[in-house]
């Protein structure tokens, strides 16, 4: 049963993904996209991009090959602004869709921390599309925090901040106990212990 429920899905995935609706009507540029779409873990990054051009030179405002570009490029902090070129490529030569290519440049400039950026793009985006509300008030929630940023002391937890390989790190409901695994030997496959912290009277009190 459980073969045949796979093996419904791998047929059902095929038919989904070439029944989307695309923007452009050029069938050279559509067969370029679904291919590439289709067969993108097998090519590097640049090749796909460099490929996906060639959608876009068959119809320059094909704005899905842009995104596809974009998009991979995103994934990648050495490639972002290859990101922004190629969503302002898009926005340069009229692609559909500019609403949503203005999103993604808010996203991109949010995560770079390039706040004025962010807020530009989404001074361009239409007044009735509910994403721009969205956005609007996450960049300002963002930008408040950043703003209103609480000054802190760390203090070393001792045993909680060793030279050892510590992970799998947890805090009660009570914010009163943090804990981490510790492996022993310096490894992940050697000994495990558990090592925790208290806090006390607003003070850190250091356990083994």
């Amino acid at each position: 049963m459980k073969k045949i429920f796979i093996s419904i899905i791998l047929f059902l995935f095929p038919l989904v993904f070439f029944a989307q609706k695309l923007s452009t009507a050029d069938k050279k540029a559509i067969n370029i996209y679904r291919t590439l779409m289709a067969t993108s873990y097998n090519l590097t990054l640049d090749d796909f991009a460099n490929q996906m051009k060639k959608a876009i030179k068959a119809d320059k405002t094909f704005v899905e090959a842009y995104w596809a570009i974009a998009d991979l490029y995103a994934k990648y902090p050495n490639y972002t602004d290859k990101a922004v070129e190629i969503l302002n490529l898009a926005l340069k030569n009229g692609a559909s869709s500019p609403d949503e290519t203005h999103l993604r440049l808010v996203k991109i400039y949010k995560n770079q921390l390039k706040f004025d950026l962010a807020q530009r793009e989404l001074d361009k985006i239409s007044n009735d599309n509910p994403s721009k509300y969205t956005e609007t008030q996450q960049l300002a929630e963002i930008i408040k925090l950043f703003k209103d940023t609480v000054p802190f002391e760390p203090k070393n937890l001792i045993y909680a901040n060793s030279n050892k390989d510590e992970y799998f790190p947890s805090v009660t409901a009570d914010d009163r106990i943090l804990s981490v695994t510790v492996s022993t030997f310096g490894s992940y496959s050697a000994q495990e212990d558990m090592a925790y912290s208290k806090k006390i009277n607003g003070k850190v009190f250091v356990c083994g």
